[in-house]
């Protein structure tokens, strides 16, 4: 995606806070929980703070709040489902030290009306679980992995929303190919990681490993570096191979 490959101005790494241990994410189960998840960007001298995604799941619904920091430009999007996984509102908001942009997301019998400043609206369709991201933004790639069913294709497809304060909004495939799994070890365990092909918005392509339809690292392919990966697992990855073939 545009601008994902930006060097971040922030240097300092933070461990992932999961404020309710094992509660699963949207989609998964009907738990009312709350998680906060950190993804670390690696550089040439250690990593920083890449996007924080919180996800809360109520008897209403969920909302989950993305929030992407490159230096002094901070991008955060909102999405808002009900309990039957049906998007009701969105909001997209790119804040820097000279100005803010937004976008908004109503949504009405499976329709998403998004509205920019100064721009007429525009209508999508708005299919149940669509997943709602921007640029720079890891939630369509977190959500893949969330909703990739290990017992369904190998290969999988989630419909999704791309909204943005200055650019038009898309409507998306997100697609996730099953390819093989690797072993590290992480906490002192031998830890097997499915590895996956993702396509995300405009054909781009990268390797991501999850555990437990958790993201855990994630690489541009076939480039193979920059990337994110989750806080605590930054050692147990840092020799993993991309490889886009099946095994």
């Amino acid at each position: 995606m545009i601008g994902r490959c930006m060097a971040l101005g922030m240097t300092c790494a933070v461990f992932v806070t999961l404020t309710l241990g094992q509660h699963r994410l949207l989609g998964a189960d009907d738990e009312k929980s709350s998680k906060t998840i950190h993804f670390l960007r690696p550089t040439e001298t250690g990593f920083v703070n890449e996007t924080k995604i919180h996800v809360v799941r109520t008897e209403q619904g969920s909302v989950i709040t993305s929030t992407t920091q490159r230096g002094e430009q901070v991008l955060t999007v909102t999405a808002r489902f009900d309990r039957e996984r049906m998007l009701t509102s969105a909001s997209v908001i790119q804040r820097d030290r000279e100005r803010e942009t937004s976008a908004s997301v109503k949504v009405r019998k499976g329709t998403a009306r998004v509205q920019r400043n100064g721009n007429e609206p525009i209508e999508l369709s708005c299919p149940a679980g669509v997943i709602v991201t921007s640029a720079p933004d890891w939630t369509d790639s977190f959500m893949a992995v969330r909703r990739y069913d290990p017992k369904g294709s190998t290969a999988q497809s989630f419909p999704g929303l791309w909204i943005h304060p200055t650019r038009e909004p898309l409507e998306l495939a997100i697609k996730l190919t099953r390819l093989g799994h690797d072993s590290v070890m992480h906490d002192e365990k031998t830890v097997t990681l499915d590895r996956y092909l993702l396509l995300l918005r405009g054909g781009s392509r990268y390797i991501v490993w999850g555990n437990q339809q958790q993201l855990v690292r994630l690489v541009p392919e076939p480039r193979g570096k920059g990337g994110i990966v989750l806080a605590g697992w930054e050692r147990a990855t840092r020799d993993l191979k991309h490889s886009a073939t099946h095994e």
